[in-house]
Order: C-alpha cells, then sequence, then structure tokens
C-alpha cells in the first residue's frame, strides 16, 4: 500500500496505517479486490475528468465497498477526535492565510498543524481538498488529513483556510460528498470567500511561482508573464471554440491552474452554489478588507458563528503590485466575467458583503 503525503517532499511506503480506520479500508479493499479480482488501489473508475459522470461515479463493487467501510469507520474516529473542519476560507487574495491565522488565534478555535515531515510552507495551506484526487483518493487519506487537529478538543472550531479551494472544480463536490458519509450536517458548514482583482491575482502569482518557486505549474513553465498570459487565453478561447457546452465550461479547459483563467471568479462560485446553499458563503475583496477591515472581521465570525471574537488591533496588508502596462490586455478579457460576478452580487446580495443591488457598482478597484 502507499501513501500519499500531500505537499511533503517525497511520499513515503506505509504498510502501518495510523488509525483503526485505516486499517480497515486497507483490509477490506484488499479482501474485495481478491473477491472480485480487480486492482485494489487502482481508482481510475473515480477520477473524475472532463468527462465526468455522476451516474458511473459509484465505480465498481469493490469502490461501494470501500466507501461503506469509510462510513462505518468513521462513527468511531469522529467520536475520538470530533468532527472535521466545518469553516473553510476560500480566497483568491493574499489575505486568506492572514483571516485564517486571526481566527485560529481566537479563543475556542484550535488551529491544525503540519505533519511531521512536511515543509514549513504548508502550515498556511494544506491544499488537502484540491489536491487533483478521486472520490476514493480523499476518503483513503481523510484521517491522515484530520491527524492535524489531533491535538484538539472534541468542541473546539476547526479551520481550514486554502487559496486553491474556490478554483478546484471538484472541490465542493469531494467536500459534500464526504461529509455525507461522514453524517456531517452538510447545512452546517461555512464558507468565507475572499477575492482579489484578477489582473493582480495573475501578477501576484506570477511572481510567487518566478520570484519564490511557488506555486508553479507546467502551464507556467515560462518565466515571461505576457507570453504566458497570451497562452493562456489563446488556449481558453480555442476550447470554448471546440466543446459543445457552456455553464461548465471553465471546468474543462484549463482553468484550475495558470495565471489568468483562475480569475473566472463567478464561474466557480456559480459550482460551489451547485452542491451548496448560497446563504452558508460570505463573499468579499481584497480592497473590502482593506477599507473596512473591522466591520469586515465581525461580519466574517458572525457568519461562522465564533463567539466573543477579539477584534485584532490590525490587518496586515498586501503589498501592493506595480503591474506591467501588457496587462492591460488581461484586464479587457476580465471586463466580461466581472460584469457577470456583479450580476451575481445582485441576484445574492446577502452573500455579498455591503452589496447594494443595482448600483452598478465598481467590485474591484481600478488600478
Amino acid at each position: 500500500f502507499y501513501t500519499t503525503n500531500f505537499g511533503r517532499k517525497e511520499a513515503t511506503p506505509s504498510m502501518r496505517p495510523r488509525s483503526l480506520s485505516r486499517l480497515l479500508l486497507v483490509l477490506s479493499s484488499a479482501t474485495v479486490a481478491r473477491s472480485v479480482d480487480v486492482n485494489p488501489w487502482h481508482s481510475s473508475s473515480l477520477e473524475l475528468g472532463g468527462g465526468y459522470d455522476e451516474s458511473s461515479w459509484l465505480g465498481t463493487a469493490e469502490d461501494r465497498h470501500h466507501g461503506m467501510v469509510f462510513e462505518e469507520a468513521a462513527r468511531y474516529e469522529l467520536a475520538i477526535r470530533g468532527e472535521p473542519p466545518k469553516i473553510f476560507v476560500l480566497d483568491a487574495a493574499d489575505e486568506s492565510s492572514t483571516i485564517t491565522e486571526i481566527l485560529n488565534r481566537q479563543e475556542g478555535v484550535c488551529a491544525g498543524q503540519r505533519l511531521e515531515g512536511e515543509p514549513a510552507s504548508i502550515g498556511k495551506e494544506f491544499r488537502f481538498w484540491s489536491s487533483g484526487h478521486s472520490q476514493k483518493q480523499i476518503e483513503m487519506e481523510f484521517w491522515e488529513y484530520m491527524n492535524r487537529w489531533e491535538n484538539c478538543d472534541v468542541d473546539q472550531m476547526k479551520i481550514d483556510g486554502n487559496s486553491r479551494l474556490l478554483g478546484g472544480p471538484h472541490t465542493p463536490k469531494f467536500i459534500k460528498h464526504t461529509y455525507a458519509k461522514l453524517n456531517v450536517s452538510e447545512e452546517e458548514l461555512r464558507f468565507v470567500v475572499l477575492l482579489r482583482d484578477p489582473v493582480q491575482r495573475a501578477y501576484a502569482e506570477y511572481q510567487n511561482c518566478v520570484r519564490n518557486g511557488r506555486g508553479c505549474s507546467p502551464v507556467q513553465a515560462s518565466n515571461n508573464f505576457e507570453e504566458t498570459v497570451a497562452r493562456e487565453l489563446q488556449d481558453w478561447k480555442k476550447c470554448n471554440a471546440e466543446r459543445d457546452f457552456t455553464t461548465t465550461r471553465w471546468q474543462g479547459c484549463g482553468t484550475c491552474d495558470g495565471y489568468s483563467l483562475p480569475g473566472l471568479y463567478a464561474e466557480q462560485l456559480e459550482n460551489w452554489f451547485q452542491y451548496f446553499n448560497s446563504s452558508q458563503f460570505l463573499v468579499a475583496t481584497e480592497d473590502m478588507l482593506k477599507e473596512s477591515p473591522k466591520p469586515l472581521f465581525n461580519a466574517i465570525v458572525d457568519h461562522i458563528g465564533l463567539q466573543d471574537a477579539a477584534v485584532p488591533r490590525f490587518f496586515p496588508k498586501a503589498e501592493a503590485i506595480e503591474l506591467p502596462e501588457s496587462s492591460t490586455e488581461l484586464a479587457q478579457f476580465f471586463d466580461q466575467p466581472n460584469v457577470k460576478l456583479l450580476e451575481m452580487a445582485d441576484t445574492y446580495p446577502d452573500v455579498f458583503f455591503k452589496h447594494m443591488p443595482g448600483t452598478k457598482q465598481q467590485f474591484f478597484k481600478l488600478p
């Protein structure tokens, strides 16, 4: 059996399950594999690609049995560990880790910790749900993920903040199905969404990739921002022309990675709203956090149900970014998506912080 260690320097083979549920999953998978003559570690039937079909997602007899064992093991695990995180900070801004860290310091909240062998950068973002794995792999590694909160009291609040959660096309589906199997009410989940001007977000991603070597993907192999963005937009237009669908086109056109396309926020939020009620979300922007930090923080703690939270004396602000002249083309590309985001805010005014429908206000300030 091969254990995937998310974000660690290397993966290590292990035959020593860290929990009773993991042992049950290993043994049950091997047993069912013998009975149905399949590879117990093959999960291709559950890989969720562009041609995802909900009706075929149940997979083989082995996969269905595996899911049943996961549900049974959850009763034991949750009684000891307490419930999993019910608060998720989804962001496209630099402030997600800041907000998560501030919330983690509040009384009644238990911060998740890095696991042994992980690099220090994992301390802020665990990136479990957005790792692109199948539902089966999520379940196989779920209790490893829960080990991040193994020193928490059962009744303490747990928060998962991740800059990759918002744009993951299958992330809300993974969370919904997993929590249903855990018998944790999805109505209790709360999501805080922080958005950044998509052009600034794209250039900040470029800086992180090139200067710090963080968050780079194959799409971002070039060190030239203009060339990479031009290729992304060209591929996007070509993909849209070739595909015969509209509402979910962004999921199948490489929008999870890269500099520019993850800034299609309206499409991402629509995807989340398919799986969770819009009332479970609070959406704000980086500019709102800069201009109204205390009111926004109070709105966040009220939204997630955190009692007696201490408002910080100051909020760290992201470093100002000077955009290159070539960003004009990218800004023009986002004109229509930003209009769609504003229309969504008009449709869900209670979801968007301090939004007044019909005002035609600019969602993101011009640089």
